[in-house]
């Protein structure tokens, strides 16, 4: 099931580049698999890009309200920027002060 924005006019099934902080942070909140696969994707396909940088930011917000998809699709970010590094230390996010499990 595609996730339903609420406060974005963006198409829940369009581009993933188009969804924007406010579709992302849903995609995280309210979102399934099918949702965070296709940021996995994007994330995958340019782990320095926009949605990327994008994502980073909606992890932090997102870190309380869903600690899982947060930490899965996390742990996509940082795989995708370091795949050479085995052992990762999480980060203390300087917005919010939660340990975030990206660097």
């Amino acid at each position: 099931m595609i996730v339903r924005f609420r406060n974005n006019d963006a198409n829940p099934e369009g581009p993933v580049s188009e969804w924007g902080f406010e579709g992302v942070l849903a995609a995280l909140e309210r979102g399934d698999i099918e949702d965070w696969s296709r940021l996995a994707a994007a994330v995958r396909q340019d782990p320095r890009g926009d949605v990327a940088e994008t994502l980073e930011q909606a992890l932090c917000v997102a870190a309380d309200e869903a600690p899982g998809a947060v930490a899965l699709v996390g742990k996509v970010l940082r795989d995708a920027r370091y795949p050479d590094q085995v052992e990762r230390a999480p980060r203390v996010c300087p917005a919010c002060g939660v340990e975030v499990p990206f660097a």
